[in-house]
């Protein structure tokens, strides 16, 4: 099943974030989901920072966490898209991203966060200039890159499926549940600034903006 949902994230903001969402019946399955900015003339991928490789699907909890379940209420993760939406687009306009975040590869830390952001090396880390950065500064970089790039990312950029933003521009009848899947590394990282489930979309915007 397909659902295709728009949020407003801000209000008054000059574009809304449209989730393109694939549930599988089976329910031990992950749902996939695909986030853009839409307006009535463009589609913009939102990505690819706290996606997953490689399909660009949003990477919006980390599941070990319980943050939210397979099964669980489909409106408190659209409430965590959401979240996680705006997180993308204060990394856009201010120049980092706000909240709890998991980075678990040095060379993906190395070149992804601020000074100023959460370490995401563990739950509780301290800011990145007075967590990581140093041990990850002095760690072979080479190494660390083949690690993230090679085994992480199997050499290929994040991106959605064609399929995925074929439907996005153009509609028409969704892909079925396996092509819009891919068979690559699912990474299970947290990357959003924690919402309230159940919080109408504009609270949960101003929620998190509370917690920077």
């Amino acid at each position: 099943m397909w659902l295709a949902v728009d949020s407003a994230v801000l209000a008054g903001l000059d574009r809304k974030a449209t989730f393109l969402i694939a549930v599988p019946f089976q329910h031990f399955q992950p749902i996939r989901a695909w986030a853009f900015w839409t307006t009535e003339v463009s589609r913009t991928w939102i990505g690819p920072r706290h996606t997953n490789a490689v399909d660009g699907s949003i990477c919006a909890f980390n599941p070990s966490e319980g943050t939210w379940k397979i099964g669980g209420d489909l409106v408190a993760l659209i409430d965590q898209y959401t979240m996680w939406a705006f997180c993308q687009l204060h990394l856009e306009i201010i120049g980092w991203w706000p909240g709890r975040q998991t980075a678990e590869f040095v060379y993906e830390r190395l070149t992804e966060l601020k000074d100023n952001e959460w370490c995401g090396c563990r739950p509780d880390a301290g800011r990145y200039a007075e967590c990581c950065k140093q041990s990850d500064l002095a760690a072979d970089r080479f190494q660390a890159a083949i690690q993230f790039v090679g085994g992480f990312l199997k050499f290929k950029p994040r991106q959605p499926p064609v399929n995925v933003s074929r439907l996005i521009w153009r509609g028409g009848e969704p892909p079925a549940f396996e092509q819009a899947r891919t068979n690559l590394t699912l990474f299970v990282g947290s990357c959003l600034c924690p919402g309230k489930a159940g919080a109408k979309l504009s609270d949960a915007a101003r929620w998190a903006m509370l917690r920077l």
